[in-house]
């Protein structure tokens, strides 16, 4: 059902409660650790476990920053950047190649990765990674991705900041059973995009605002308290089946005017088969079964 509301005030209402969520789990992951290996150059590959910190900011070009290639890693960025060279291509890459299968990766910050009179191409990228993080980056200025991951299961990403990435600030393809949330992916081409055979993932209390597309979804996924405000195509966007939406924020999206782009709710399956929408705040949908 469409509710009409004062913007204002619904953004203060907004953004109170997420605030506070988000501060609630700001220390989740954390850990200091004196036996950290510290890294001050790049390229540097990761090739045993153990804990790993920036102990400099780093200028990255002729291929990848950092390739951790090795199960039961976290690498801390503590505070530092990762600014791209010439010939840059991801700043992080996790399991180049994905011939077999990692466990257990941690990626955290507070740190940027951004780029000067150069770009990278992806800023942190996971390949065959399972139960593994993505916490607290900011990473800004991608020519493709901020955030990408393929064929990952158990996976969260969480508390980050991707912006002016010029394809989309996270994407992910036939990734499962994965919490993708309290995450800001506004001002880049698409904000999240979720494809491929994904199941059982969770998308929820992320801003998504001010991108071309807002959010699209595959499959299989629960899509909660997000909110996508100004995205110039549609806000929301399903394909489906198996995808419940529900108490999501999404107004003044699609307003370039294209056909099937010019909504904030969009559901591509007739009559919203396999798929179930409830009590979302927004403007305009596609069909009557978005609720």
């Amino acid at each position: 059902m469409k509710r009409c509301v004062v913007i204002s005030t619904l953004l203060t209402c907004l953004l109170c409660p997420w605030l506070e969520s988000g501060r609630a789990d700001a220390s989740e992951g954390q850990d200091d650790d004196p036996q950290a290996q510290g890294i001050s150059t790049c390229p540097v590959v990761i090739s045993s476990p153990g804990n790993y910190e920036l102990t400099a900011d780093l200028t990255c070009g002729g291929g990848d920053g950092i390739t951790i290639n090795s199960s039961d890693v976290h690498l801390k960025l503590e505070g530092h950047k990762i600014t791209a060279d010439a010939g840059a291509n991801s700043a992080i890459y996790v399991n180049r190649g994905g011939l077999v299968t990692l466990d257990r990766v941690r990626i955290s910050g507070p740190g940027l990765i951004t780029n000067s009179g150069n770009t990278f191409l992806w800023g942190v990228e996971l390949n065959t990674v399972n139960h593994s993080q993505i916490r607290e980056l900011t990473v800004v200025g991608s020519r493709q991705d901020g955030i990408s991951a393929y064929n990952c299961n158990f996976l969260v990403i969480r508390s980050n900041v991707v912006g002016r990435n010029q394809q989309n600030g996270i994407f992910l393809s036939s990734v499962h059973s994965s919490d993708i949330s309290r995450n800001d992916a506004s001002g880049n081409g698409i904000g999240m995009q979720i494809i491929g055979s994904g199941t059982d993932n969770t998308v929820s209390h992320n801003i998504i605002n001010g991108n071309d597309v807002g959010l699209i979804i595959g499959s299989g996924a629960s899509v909660h308290n997000n909110v996508t405000i100004g995205n110039r195509y549609n806000g929301i966007d399903v394909y489906g089946p198996n995808v419940e939406v529900s108490n999501n924020t999404s107004l003044t999206n699609g307003t370039y005017g294209f056909v099937n782009a010019d909504y904030d709710l969009f559901d591509h399956t007739a009559d919203c088969s396999g798929n179930v929408w409830s009590d979302n705040t927004f403007f305009t949908a596609n069909q009557s079964c978005i609720r």
